[in-house]
């Protein structure tokens, strides 16, 4: 298509209004229209709605005065950079008639410039763009939705370790064990077991009462409660206080203190042990403990032991379990006066949280407290209730 504008209308426009709107209409019927921003011999520069800077190549014939499409061989020249102004919609003026010696196919007659009624205007190429910084700027990119992490700066905090939560187990225990024959007797025992673990800090108590009649004689009248914590320093091994306090009246100990500290380490943990899937633990312990105690008449004793203590725990499947506890006490500069204790006991689950336990318990002291008896052993049967 080869775009004709009346070059009188031009000259008209461009000495009275500066930059108006005008109107270039094609030989095809089409037409464009809008604001003349540049003017020079071989293109038109437009400012449209859809383009601000419609470029449309055109000659100028010298005899004519007219504007004609260039051949499709010859180089577009580089627009002028002008700063756009605000359009302003002006008439177009009629176009002058063509001069003698223009070719027809390069001149718009003036039956073909009047546009057709159904006719929209054809789009044309977008125009070059012009090296103006604020027209040719690149579009900045989108930021990114995705959140970003905040600098570290001075006054950020840095992020402490998370520790563990703490966890809470509990054993207990209830047992009646019954005799009835020419002299009746009745044992009532129960025990409470806890252990906490965070960490590497452990610490567990142990509760325990037993009360029993043979009709009108107290069989047993016993209790003892033990508190123990622990704190893992490398790997297996850990440092460990304790602290005791019991009495038993039927064999007249009346009051006893105990206090101790010492090392452990763990020797085995969750090893497999003769049977496929079975677990072993095994714990050796050694330290110093001091004891107090005061029998029923008023006779008082303070000794310092050592102690070597070893504790198992087997778990022989998901229903069965076994342990073993056996501490020795031997007297710090008399050996051969000393003091042990033991404990064994199975455990076999009966439903997810109810046990069926055996218990044994052996104790035994040093022969010179005369007015304690020296040896106690224990069977119990109780069901075990774990939470």
């Amino acid at each position: 298509m080869r775009p004709v504008l009346f070059a009188a209308f031009l000259s008209f426009a461009l000495n009275l209004l500066g930059a108006p709107h005008v109107l270039v209409k094609f030989t095809n019927g089409d037409q464009v229209s809008g604001r003349l921003v540049s003017e020079t011999a071989t293109n038109l520069v437009l400012e449209t709605k859809w383009n601000p800077r419609l470029v449309i190549p055109v000659k100028r014939d010298q005899s004519t005065d007219r504007f004609v499409k260039p051949p499709a061989a010859a180089s577009k020249p580089k627009p002028a950079a002008v700063s756009p102004k605000p359009a302003q919609e002006t008439k177009s003026k009629p176009v002058a008639k063509p001069k003698a010696g223009d070719k027809p196919k390069a001149v718009a007659s003036p039956k073909a410039s009047k546009p057709k009624a159904a006719t929209k205007p054809a789009p044309s190429k977008p125009a070059p763009k012009s090296k103006s910084p604020a027209k040719d700027a690149k579009p900045k990119p989108k930021p990114s939705t995705k959140p970003k992490k905040p600098a570290a700066t001075k006054e950020t905090p840095k992020r402490r370790k998370t520790v563990p939560k703490g966890k809470w187990t509990h054993d207990l225990r209830l047992g009646l064990d019954q005799r009835f024959s020419i002299v009746d007797q009745t044992t009532f025992h129960t025990r409470l077991k806890s252990r906490y673990t965070r960490g590497v800090f452990k610490a567990q108590s142990d509760f325990s009462y037993s009360y029993g009649e043979t009709e009108t004689t107290t069989t047993a009248d016993r209790f003892k409660g033990l508190l123990k914590a622990d704190v893992t320093i490398k790997k297996d091994l850990y440092l460990y206080g304790n602290g005791t306090s019991s009495f038993d009246l039927v064999r007249r100990i009346k009051r006893r203190w105990e206090f101790g500290v010492g090392a452990g380490y763990r020797v085995l943990k969750d090893r497999e042990f003769l049977i496929k899937g079975s677990k072993l633990a095994v714990d050796l312990e050694t330290g110093a403990e001091y004891q107090e105690q005061k029998s029923t008449r008023d006779v008082s004793s303070q000794t310092y032991l050592w102690r070597l203590g070893q504790s198992a725990t087997w778990q022989v499947n998901k229903d069965l379990k076994v342990s073993a506890e056996f501490d020795f006490f031997p007297r710090i500069g008399e050996l051969p006066s000393h003091r042990y204790r033991s404990e064994g006991n199975i455990a076999y689950r009966l439903l997810k949280t109810l046990s069926l336990n055996f218990t044994v318990l052996a104790e035994a002291y040093p022969e010179t407290l005369q007015d304690i008896e020296p040896d106690d052993l224990q069977f119990r049967t109780s069901l075990g209730w774990t939470f």
